[in-house]
C-alpha cells in the first residue's frame, strides 16, 4: 500500500502498464511528478481516473499505445520522468 510516499508514487503509477488489467492506487498526493506522469500515461492510452476515496487513483492499461515524442517533450519539459516509461513499453 502506497501512503503518499512522493518519491514511489510516479514510480508505481508507470509500474501499473505492466499489469493488464485496471490497478489502483491510495493516497496519492498532489504532485507535479503525480500530474506529469498521468498526463504521460494518457498520452499512451492508459485511462487515468479518480477512485471512490480522495487520494485514490484508478489506472488502466488495457489500450496502451505509442505517444509522440514531440507531445511527451511538450508535456514532460525537462523532466527525467519519461525515462521511467522504457522498460515497461518496451516489456508490453
Amino acid at each position: 500500500r502506497v501512503r503518499g510516499a512522493k518519491n514511489l508514487v510516479p514510480k508505481a503509477m508507470v509500474a501499473a502498464l505492466l499489469g493488464s488489467g485496471p490497478s489502483r492506487l491510495r493516497n496519492v498526493p498532489d504532485i507535479r511528478d503525480v500530474r506529469v506522469v498521468r498526463g504521460l500515461l494518457q498520452l499512451h492510452g492508459v485511462t487515468v481516473r479518480p477512485g471512490d476515496e480522495p487520494g485514490e487513483l484508478i489506472l488502466d492499461p488495457s489500450h496502451v499505445e505509442s505517444a509522440n515524442v514531440a507531445d511527451i517533450d511538450a508535456h514532460a519539459g525537462s523532466s527525467r520522468i519519461p525515462i521511467l516509461f522504457c522498460g515497461p513499453l518496451l516489456h508490453r
